[in-house]
């Protein structure tokens, strides 16, 4: 093992150092290769700018009982040794000590040698995205425990549904290691800064900028950077774009269904169907509340 370990007294001891590093979890949000989280809220998460995302939901509960459970099922199916860490174990790269993983579970095989384990629980309803490869951010997460690790391969193992296991072999990717550590380097050294990532496209950095910002200063005006002529005119194309082709899509709309008039479906030449029926909605009330909308005022 080419990493310090610490294990702490409780899940709060435990989420409390882990903001003292970048986690395996976190790294693909690092390369904006996480769906759920972009890299500038896990940076207003880790200078406590913001509350981290979630309560443990139902489902991360039952990941974490059937850890276990899989890991011993693990070792049945694919007959090598797996050795589970003591609970809220921290292990931290020597060579970069921002580095950090809580691996789920040490891997010795005859051919291989050590390796790590890391186990996931997903819906049925996930199948399709496990169906050649596991899913690029879980990838992501696996090469990183892998350099905190030091060791030369990983494992991923998934319960599916709660009744299917798959497993991945992983090889240690020196290449991609090389870019994602600079990657959390830079990432690293702008939290030591306190000088935030640019914000992405994604719902995740538009809601961190929201929880940033809830509320404006009455009558402060300040003077945007040089850059930010560029992101006006990139809005105003795109906003003409979208204008565009929403016009399309509604006249293409418009004239299937004139087409299909009192009928309920009208087919296309190669059997693909369009249907047109009546739908029902409740009525709901909007609950109150604030919230801060961009809109561009053009010089007078």
């Amino acid at each position: 093992m080419k990493a310090e370990s610490q294990t702490f007294e409780s899940k709060a001891a435990w989420l409390a150092g882990r903001r003292h590093g970048i986690g395996a979890s976190e790294a693909a949000a690092v390369i904006g290769a996480n769906p759920w989280k972009s890299a500038l809220q896990l940076y207003a998460e880790k200078l406590e700018l913001v509350e981290p995302d979630a309560l443990e939901t139902e489902a991360m509960e039952w990941g974490l009982l059937l850890e276990a459970p899989i890991a011993q099922q693990y070792e049945r199916v694919i007959g090598r040794t797996v050795a589970r860490p003591t609970p809220w174990t921290l292990h931290r790269s020597r060579q970069h000590p921002w580095m950090t993983a809580t691996v789920d579970g040490f891997v010795e095989d005859p051919q291989r040698g050590p390796g790590i384990l890391q186990i996931k629980t997903a819906g049925l309803h996930r199948t399709e995205e496990w169906t050649e490869e596991p899913p690029l951010h879980y990838q992501i997460q696996v090469q990183h425990e892998i350099h905190v690790a030091g060791v030369t391969w990983g494992a991923l193992a998934v319960l599916l549904g709660g009744q299917r296991l798959l497993s991945f072999d992983l090889d240690r990717n020196d290449s991609f290691l090389e870019l994602l550590i600079a990657r959390e380097r830079e990432f690293w050294e702008r939290l030591l800064r306190q000088e935030p990532p640019a914000p992405d496209a994604s719902e995740a950095s538009r809601e961190v900028l929201r929880r940033l910002y809830p509320r404006e200063q009455a009558g402060l005006s300040v003077p945007l950077p040089v850059a930010a002529v560029e992101w006006d005119a990139q809005r105003l194309e795109a906003a003409s774009q979208l204008e565009h082709w929403k016009a399309v899509k509604d006249e293409a709309e418009n004239r299937l269904k004139a087409a299909i008039g009192e009928a309920e479906c009208g087919v296309l030449p190669d059997g693909t169907a369009y249907l047109w029926k009546e739908r029902s909605r409740k009525g709901y009330t909007v609950e109150a509340g604030t919230y801060r909308e961009l809109r561009r005022k053009a010089p007078k």
